[in-house]
């Protein structure tokens, strides 16, 4: 039902949320943690192309990890 790709980090998914709002893409869910997916850490962004096809950026990354807490 839709395509993800696998971020290395928070910040890249949210670097590439700020790339996807600059050229217009469709946002359907900004980047947030999504607890209720597995592993914990679950972060990810979804959007959808001009056709209307739904892909996701996801890192599963805990918040504070890389902050080293």
């Amino acid at each position: 039902h839709h395509l993800a790709f696998q971020a290395a980090s928070r910040a890249e998914v949210d670097s590439l949320h700020a790339a996807l709002k600059r050229i217009g893409a469709t946002i359907v869910s900004p980047p947030r943690e999504y607890p209720e997916y597995t592993p914990p850490g679950y972060y990810a962004v979804f959007f959808k192309d001009p056709e209307g096809i739904k892909y996701e950026i996801v890192c599963h990354e805990r918040s504070g990890a890389s902050r080293g807490t």
